[in-house]
């Protein structure tokens, strides 16, 4: 599958005939950060820009059309976020969708952790976050589902990812599963690019089955995930834990540790305290030790984020 741009483009171009334009959204914002201990760092993060247009059918939404960009760090390396089009079911029972996108993979079905300082670990459990592809996604009375054919990064051998799970008042948890050919481990910045790979990391054979929960007691939020699979036949697994507690309307504290054993032991622990300026903006502290292939070790981060949203 060397890219699903020619779908993707016949999806764009069919929408106009059989819908007309409701709603589009322009959204975006600035993640500024600090960084000292393992490396220092001081700069842009990322400047984002996300366009959303939905198009309706008959009263109905039926098409969904995002671009999102990021300028990369220092506008190192800009590239494309989620960009696609998605073909939208009666009552939204199934959608197609066609272009770049997220993972349907445990806490990545619904959790981006791309914009906070502490992140869920699928460079280390994955090595993959976002592809090419195409996904059928949906839900029946009591379940959702997704399942995905991607490109497999700069492998460019087919990857299939499914996820199958349930959302409650309190706890959502659900059961994912991985196949394809994709590199041994990643890093923050490589899953996030088109065909990023870290030097001399190999690519593997990888199966992957995942158990997710998320679970919210009153002020206390709880995010979860383990994960077991084979590197070219050879057992890998790994555990990752979050909290989150809210102290008030505008402060917060979290921390997270994760640990996966893979070619060898890597793992994470972190802590963070926010505090939500106004105006879409919000205040982070907060350390970060990553015992991993580019990790931040030993690593204060100060960020300031900004975002907005707009319905034109």
């Amino acid at each position: 599958m060397k890219s699903c741009a020619p779908f993707l483009a016949w999806l764009v171009g069919l929408a106009p005939l059989v819908a007309w334009a409701q709603v589009t959204t322009v959204s975006g914002g600035t993640d500024l950060r600090a960084e000292t201990g393992g490396e220092d760092f001081a700069g842009v993060e990322g400047i984002f820009l996300n366009l959303r247009q939905v198009l309706t059918q008959g009263g109905a939404d039926r098409w969904i059309i995002v671009a999102q960009g990021d300028s990369g760090e220092n506008f190192a390396h800009p590239h494309l976020y989620q960009t696609y089009a998605q073909l939208k079911g009666p009552l939204g029972r199934w959608n197609v969708r066609a272009g770049r996108f997220i993972v349907p993979f445990g806490l990545l079905a619904s959790y981006d952790s791309e914009r906070l300082v502490l992140n869920t670990m699928e460079p280390l459990s994955l090595g993959l976050k976002l592809d090419n592809g195409i996904q059928v996604s949906g839900f029946t009375l009591d379940f959702d589902y997704a399942v995905s054919v991607t490109q497999g990064a700069a492998a460019e051998r087919p990857v299939l990812t499914g996820r199958w799970g349930h959302e409650g008042q309190d706890l959502a948890w659900g059961a994912s599963i991985l196949a394809g050919r994709l590199p041994e481990t990643a890093s923050k910045e490589t899953v996030e690019l088109p065909n990023g790979v870290l030097l001399g990391v190999p690519f593997v054979d990888k199966r992957r089955l995942g158990l997710d929960a998320t679970f919210t007691d009153g002020l206390d939020l709880w995010r979860g995930e383990v994960v077991l699979g084979t590197d070219d036949g050879r057992l890998v697994k790994g555990a990752y834990v979050e909290y989150e507690r809210s102290l008030d309307a505008n402060w917060s504290v979290g921390a997270n540790l994760g640990s996966w054993e893979g070619a060898r032991s890597r793992w994470r622990v972190g802590a963070v305290v926010s505090y939500r300026v106004g105006s879409g903006a919000t205040v982070r502290a907060g350390y970060v030790d990553e015992h991993e292939t580019a990790g931040r070790e030993r690593t204060f981060v100060a960020q300031l984020y900004w975002e907005f949203s707009r319905a034109l």
